[in-house]
């Protein structure tokens, strides 16, 4: 059954642009080495991952939509690159004409009224990355610490349809993968990583940032006292016993004789 609906160029290529960040590079997983596309409720929605994170594009209500809610199909990360290598860039009026796509069960042909493209669908598999975000997103929250590689964490930033739009995430457990939301438009899984060890992740910057205290300041010693100098012994005069002045005697002069005279 196919299915036609018409969209702006430039929400196209952005969404596609978006899916392969998240669509797997190894070409021995087909059905991971590309983008997932159906029309959910009116709106076009691409999927895709490479197992370590996934992400799920969606755009507002199409236009001109005939062929209801239905699965289309998945193409190859080669065959999502050509779409983009025709329709991709250009100015803001250019990026906002519209284009017709229409679907069946083998083919998708993108078109403007003069340039075309018509690429194959892969019949691969791809998992039903729906039905996992749905059990994460009801998990219980339970987490204190959660661990992600850095650059799958990073590469969540493309997913932005603005710059610096909000990014919201939900943590369930630390073996579970984490559920990314970046505005109406996309939401998303990370795939968490194991640290090896039972040990608080930020114990030892705890640690490390924690200032030292300073040391008491020491008491200076005391000097030790001067001993005074013994005091000598002072003698004790023994008292004398009072002594008896005798009177001396005056030994009476003699008169001289009246024939001495």
């Amino acid at each position: 059954m196919s299915i036609t609906f018409s969209i702006s160029r430039g929400d196209l290529t952005k969404a596609v642009t978006i899916g392969l960040k998240f669509a797997g590079k190894d070409d021995t997983l087909p059905m991971l080495h590309g983008i997932d596309l159906q029309i959910l409720r009116s709106r076009f929605v691409i999927a895709s991952t490479d197992r370590f994170r996934g992400g799920v594009v969606r755009l507002p209500a199409v236009d001109d939509l005939t062929g209801g809610d239905q699965y289309l199909g998945h193409l190859s990360r080669g065959s999502a690159t050509r779409i983009l290598k025709v329709f991709g860039g250009g100015r803001a009026p250019e990026r906002s004409m519209r284009v017709q796509v229409t679907a069946d069960r083998t083919t998708l042909t993108v078109g403007d009224g003069e340039t075309s493209i018509t690429v194959t669908f892969t019949g691969e598999k791809f998992p039903n990355l729906a039905e996992i975000l749905l059990v994460e997103m009801e998990r219980p929250i339970e987490v204190e610490n959660w661990m992600a590689n850095s650059a799958y964490l990073a590469a969540f930033k493309d997913a932005a349809w603005s710059p610096n739009q909000a990014v919201s995430i939900r943590l369930s457990t630390p073996s579970r993968p984490a559920v990314v939301r970046i505005g109406e438009h996309f939401i998303g899984i990370l795939m968490p990583v194991r640290s090896g060890t039972d040990r608080d992740p930020v114990s030892d910057w705890k640690e490390f940032l924690t200032p030292t205290p300073e040391p008491e300041p020491e008491k200076p010693e005391r000097a030790p006292r001067k001993k005074a100098p013994a005091k000598a012994a002072t003698k004790t005069l023994a008292k004398r016993a009072p002594t008896k002045r005798t009177a001396a005697k005056k030994t009476p002069a003699k008169r001289a004789s009246k024939a001495a005279k």
